[in-house]
């Protein structure tokens, strides 16, 4: 390995989801992955650390960051904190799945290509500048799904020259999986109730978004349409 090789950090990512595998009446009408790249971990969840400490202090029992049960107090004090947050970057990749209904696919089959998708994201935006990928899921896949998962994703990475581990971990175990949560139930929110509030409290970090059939780049700005437009 080269000297240029071995100096360069490990990036750590972390991945959540946000919405359901649901393709009958009752699931959501989006699905949505957000993966947080960074190569300082215990800086970006320092932030969040700190955050627990004052509110425990303040009496309030939300000391886990989860978007969906937090009230909107604390998802408004999360969305500040994180918005300070300088050493982050933020993937984010969403599906429609209204269109598949009539032919619904197996749900982990779906998750699977999200994946796929991540790992063709990560070999375009990595490969210069980390020589060992670090990647956290937090799913509720069985150990078989995982197991297609792994070798979906290991695919894709299998193509560079990186090294990388793949685990999977509880969201409410790590600080960073948090961060993760938020900024896809806030893209969720978005596309599924046309509640863009979510988004713009997040706006100070930058987010790339994509489709997952079509992975083209879109902007934040795009995100504002009606989910159905083009």
């Amino acid at each position: 390995m080269s000297s240029s090789a071995s100096s360069r950090a490990a990036t750590y990512v972390f991945v959540d989801e946000s919405g359901n595998l649901d393709f009958g009446r009752k699931g959501t009408s989006y699905f949505v992955v957000s993966a947080i790249i960074t190569q300082k971990p215990s800086r970006s969840a320092a932030v969040l650390q700190e955050l627990r400490y004052e509110l425990l202090a303040q009496g309030s029992d939300q000391l886990e960051f989860h978007a969906t049960e937090n009230s909107r107090g604390t998802r408004k004090r999360v969305s500040d904190a994180i918005q300070g947050i300088d050493c982050i970057r933020v993937h984010s990749i969403y599906g429609h799945k209204g269109p598949l209904r009539h032919d619904a696919p197996d749900p982990a089959e779906y998750f699977e290509r999200f994946a796929e998708a991540l790992g063709m994201w990560l070999t375009e935006t990595l490969v210069t500048s980390s020589d060992r990928v670090l990647i956290n899921f937090d799913s509720v896949l069985t150990k078989g799904q995982r197991g297609k998962l792994m070798q979906r994703l290991k695919a894709r990475l299998n193509d560079t020259s990186q090294s990388y581990r793949i685990s999977f971990m509880p969201v409410k175990s790590d600080f960073n999986g948090q961060i993760a949560d938020y900024f896809a139930w806030s893209l969720f929110r978005q596309l599924e109730r046309l509640d863009d509030l979510p988004l713009r409290a997040l706006s100070g970090i930058t987010q790339e978004v994509r489709e997952l059939d079509e992975q083209s780049r879109i902007s934040i700005e795009d995100q504002h349409r009606h989910p159905g437009e083009k």
